[in-house]
This record gives C-alpha cells, structure tokens and sequence, in this order.
C-alpha cells in the first residue's frame, strides 16, 4: 500500500494531466471549428466566383389594348455576389450586392438592361395617367416557375433552371389607363426558362406563355376575354 503522501500527490499528477489534456483538446478543437468554418467559406466564395454573369434584360411596355408605351419609367434592381467578400469588411455580410437601374422604353415602349448579376427584379413601372397591373401572388409553382413574373433569375438553383432573356420575346408589363376597367392582354415574362441540366431528358429551352395574375394589383379591372389565362 502506498503512503497517503504518495496517493495525494499522485491524484494531483492525475487531475493535473486531466486537465492540461482538456485544455489541449479544446484548444484544437476550437482551431478545427474555426478552420473548418474558415474552409467552407473559402469554397462558398469559389462557388461565387462563377453565380455572376453578364446579362441583357429585354422588357416593353404596353397599355390595356396591347399598344406600346414610349417613355414609360422602369426602375429595376440588379442582385449580385460580390466575389470579394470574403476579404471585405464585415466577411458574408457583404456577400449580396443591390444596384438600381431606371431606363425608359423607346418609341416602340421597349428597353434593355445590360448588366452584371445573377439576378433582376422589375419593381416600378409607371407612366402618366396609368397603373401598373402585376401579380401579388409570389409563389413559385411547376406552371409559375417565375412566380410574380417581376424577378428573373440567370442562375440554376435547386430544382429551377436560369431564365433565358430573348431579344424577340421581350418581357411585358402591362399598364392600364386610369379610365379603363377591361383589359385585353396579359403580362407575360417572355423570354424561355432553362431547364436544370441532367444526363436524360430534353434540356431545351421552355418558351414563357402570357398568364393572367392570380392576385392582381389592380382589383378593379376585369379581364376582356377568357382568351387570357389565369395563373
């Protein structure tokens, strides 16, 4: 049997060694934590490296009957990642960039925006003495993969595929004299959405249809024909 002397001291050597052990292990655990964190943001940020493309959006504008409207305000809101922002200040803070874009439509109420995201978003359309028609229904269905209609996505994510702007099949947006009620054409996306890539099945493009707004902006004003479909 060994002394009381020797069994304390060896009791202190033991929770002695216990604890430097901890602490070594914590020390390396909380330098794996942050590694690892340090790591996944650092392939986050290669991913982001190719979310942004350059883009050119084509829209017009047009009134109750169809006809064109020139000089039409469109204010748009391009979204981007900014692939610096691992090493900006305030690191994944920054990662989402906004930047504002106003054109005009011409004499044929059309534009284009050419610009450098991953994502537009029409969010005013005005012209004097007419109201914006558009859908308050956000959600994302298989038949409304874009949704409202008013955000077009250039990327692939999850189960959608990017849209596709077409230069012959611009966007519509639809604006209705104040003294109008019937309206005989719908909004429509134009352009195509791109189907996510696979190894089996058709990967072409999908043409966007005109579609009626499930919820519409304007709940005074009725649709002139059946012809126009509902979302």
């Amino acid at each position: 049997m060994l002394p009381k002397r020797m069994v304390l001291v060896t009791g202190v050597l033991i929770g002695t060694a216990g604890l430097l052990t901890a602490l070594v292990v914590g020390f390396f655990s909380s330098q794996g934590s942050g590694s690892h964190q340090l790591w996944h943001e650092r392939g986050v940020a290669r991913i982001d490296q190719s979310a942004n493309g350059q883009i050119t959006f084509f829209g017009s504008v047009v009134d109750q009957d169809g006809r064109p409207i020139k000089s039409a305000y469109v204010r748009a809101v391009i979204h981007s990642i900014n692939p610096d922002w691992l090493n900006a200040e305030g690191g994944s803070s920054q990662r989402s960039k906004r930047d504002e874009v106003i054109v005009y439509t011409n004499e044929q109420g059309t534009f284009k925006i050419p610009a450098f995201g991953n994502m537009l978003q029409v969010v005013e359309v005005q012209h004097v003495g007419h109201r914006w028609l558009y859908d308050l229904n956000m959600g994302h269905t298989k038949s409304h993969p874009l949704g409202d209609g008013r955000g077009f996505g250039f990327w692939a994510h999850g189960k959608a595929g990017p849209y596709l702007p077409i230069p012959e099949s611009p966007a519509v947006f639809v604006v209705v004299h104040h003294a109008s009620k019937e309206v005989k054409v719908a909004p429509s996306p134009g352009g195509a959405k791109l189907p996510v890539q696979t190894f089996s099945g058709p990967n072409d493009p999908v043409p966007l249809a005109p579609v009626w707004p499930r919820e519409p902006s304007l709940p005074d004003i009725v649709r002139a024909t059946n012809n126009l479909q509902a979302r």
